[in-house]
C-alpha cells in the first residue's frame, strides 16, 4: 500500500503573478502523480487583510482548476497571525481539516524551503525538508530559528547529476 505524498509550499498563492514560482510544486505534483503516487499539493497562504486574500486564493484556484490539479491541492489560508504561530484560524480550502489530519498520519511531506513551518508540519508522520536554494537557504536556517533541525529528513535539489558538482 502506498502512502500519501505532499508537496508544501507557502510561496505560490502569495505571489499570484509570479509564474515561475507556481511550476516548482507542480512539477513535483505531476511527476508523483505520473509515477502512481497519491501525491497532494500543500499550499499555505497568509494574508495582511481579506481582500488581499481573496483575491490571492481566486487566483490561485483558478490557475490549478485550469490546469486539472484542483482535486489535489488543499490551501490553507491563514486568517489571522502568522504561519509561524500556532494559528487561531485556518481556512482550508480543497480538502477538509478532518481528511487532510487523516492522510498526513500515515504520508510523508515534502516541505520546500521550510514552507511549513512547525505548527503546519506537526500533522505529517515523517517529513522531509526539499532544499530548493541551497546556498540562500542554509544561511538563513543558520542565522534564524527556523525550526528546521524539527525535520525528520532534508535533501537539496541541484541541476545536473552530483557529479558535475564541485
Amino acid at each position: 500500500m502506498r502512502f500519501p505524498v505532499f508537496i508544501g509550499s507557502s510561496f505560490v498563492a502569495k505571489y499570484p503573478e509570479g509564474g515561475g514560482n507556481f511550476w516548482v510544486p507542480l512539477q513535483y505534483l505531476l511527476g508523483l502523480r505520473a509515477l502512481g503516487h497519491d501525491a497532494w499539493w500543500v499550499e499555505i497562504l497568509t494574508s495582511g487583510d481579506a481582500a488581499t486574500g481573496r483575491r490571492a486564493i481566486e487566483v490561485f484556484r483558478r490557475h490549478v482548476e485550469a490546469l486539472g490539479v484542483a482535486d489535489r491541492v488543499v490551501l490553507g489560508h491563514v486568517t489571522d497571525g502568522t504561519r509561524n504561530d500556532r494559528p487561531g484560524c485556518v481556512e482550508w480550502i480543497g480538502l477538509p481539516e478532518a481528511e487532510l489530519d487523516a492522510r498526513a498520519r500515515d504520508g510523508v511531506l515534502l516541505n520546500f524551503a521550510n514552507s511549513l513551518t512547525t505548527p503546519f508540519r506537526a500533522r505529517f508522520a515523517r517529513t522531509v525538508l526539499v532544499d530548493l536554494d541551497p546556498g540562500p537557504f542554509q544561511l538563513w536556517a543558520r542565522e534564524e530559528d527556523m525550526g528546521v533541525g524539527s525535520t525528520g529528513r532534508s535533501t537539496t535539489a541541484t541541476s545536473g547529476p552530483a557529479s558535475s558538482r564541485s
